[in-house]
């Protein structure tokens, strides 16, 4: 098999007979620290022969090869997080300079606006229609006479006593 820091290698991932790759050794032990790659997908070199990622030693960064305890398991989330490109530091701020944005943080004006009557409106009465809140009126009045029909009815049914 191929040596660990072989990156000429080039290896094939398959996960339920999708295919993926050609990766490099490098780049099949990162998917696999990062659970791109899992443990039961297969790995193959040649798209022959396919084995599962657990058996080939070789790929298996160290910590996902020393998972017994509970300090292994977040020794493998540091890791995790070390070797992510999808960081959330790229957004903050630089960790250690104070108040220093980081270079790949948005420049310019806050692209947010005020919400105007007519978008309060909408969410609040459910009008599309200028915010004036005629659908609710609507909707009150026919509640209102619905309410004294149905008063006259019980009432014209009710035996008169006398």
């Amino acid at each position: 098999m191929a040596d660990r820091q072989d990156i000429g290698s080039e290896w094939y991932a398959r996960r339920d007979g999708v295919v993926r790759g050609p990766f490099t050794v490098l780049a099949v032990s990162r998917y696999i620290l990062l659970g791109r790659i899992r443990l039961d997908d297969e790995l193959s070199e040649d798209r022959v022969s396919w084995q599962p990622a657990r058996s080939v030693a070789e790929l298996l960064p160290d910590e996902v090869r020393t998972l017994s305890s509970w300090a292994d398991y977040q020794q493998l989330v540091v890791s995790r997080l070390q070797v992510d490109e999808r960081r959330h530091e790229r957004r903050k701020y630089r960790a250690g300079v104070a108040g220093q944005p980081d270079d790949e943080r948005r420049s310019g004006q806050d692209r947010r606006t005020e919400d105007g009557a007519h978008t309060i409106a909408r969410l609040v009465y459910g009008d599309d229609h200028g915010g004036t809140g005629k659908k609710r009126l609507h909707r009150t009045g026919a509640l209102i006479a619905t309410l004294l029909l149905a008063a006259w009815v019980i009432v014209w049914l009710l035996p008169v006593s006398g």
